[in-house]
């Protein structure tokens, strides 16, 4: 694959390929999409691995996303990371991550909605409507 040969070069590319027909056997949509193709490659060069479920691939996504930005937030404010920085972005990964759980679980189960959609007044309502019955 071309996209996988532009991305990862050498063992690691072997490694990425070796991990990715184990995947492929388990959720064959993961590796038949571009889009979650480049998120396995984004994860993997990160980790070292790939994960074996769509649900996988996004929670460490967004966990790699809040952990960079904590980290990007408290060195701007603080000037460096130390343990009491760590635990700070700890704190805030866990937070968020349950804020983020919450409108995912409204979104799908409270609203029937498969995406989060913030851009209407009427959506945005309905949203922080159900978020404050259960958060």
């Amino acid at each position: 694959n071309d996209l996988i040969k532009r991305r990862l070069r050498g063992e690691s590319e072997q490694t990425f390929h070796t991990q990715l027909k184990s995947v492929f056997l388990q959720s064959p949509e993961i590796a038949g999409s571009p889009f979650l193709l480049c998120l396995l490659i984004k994860v993997f060069k990160t980790e070292g691995t790939i994960p074996t479920s769509r649900h996988h691939l996004y929670e460490r996504l967004v966990q790699g996303l809040l952990d960079n930005h904590a980290v990007n937030l408290y060195k701007t404010t603080a000037g460096s990371a130390d343990n009491l920085m760590q635990a700070q972005i700890q704190i805030f990964c866990k937070y968020a991550t349950e804020f983020l759980q919450a409108i995912a679980l409204v979104c799908h189960l409270r609203l029937n909605q498969r995406d989060f959609q913030w851009g209407s007044c009427e959506g945005q309502t309905q949203i922080q409507t159900k978020m404050q019955e259960i958060w």
